[in-house]
């Protein structure tokens, strides 16, 4: 889950950045409870796993966060340029 959050957020260049920090959030959510089954000893299976997850997820969480901080940002800084994208001939 973690993964693809920051699969997509390199791939869509950042563009779906709120879905990314969902998921990511979610992911620190369901590693955490993988870690906690480990701890408890419910299973002795994929404690590794549970980590990375828990490690890319607050990764993902980060960097979804600063794309949107810097979405933010620069439209803040120059509305206009979002009415110069289109191709409208003067």
């Amino acid at each position: 889950m973690a993964l693809a959050s920051l699969g997509t957020l390199v791939l869509f260049f950042g563009f779906l950045s709120p879905l990314n920090l969902g998921v990511s959030i979610a992911a620190i959510f369901v590693s955490r409870n993988g870690i906690k089954k480990v701890e408890r000893g419910e299973t002795t299976r994929n404690k590794d796993l549970a980590k990375w997850g828990f490690w890319l997820g607050i990764v993902g969480a980060a960097l979804s966060a600063l794309v949107i901080v810097a979405f933010v940002a620069v439209i803040a800084a120059d509305p206009s340029w979002l009415h110069n994208t289109g191709s409208n001939p003067r």
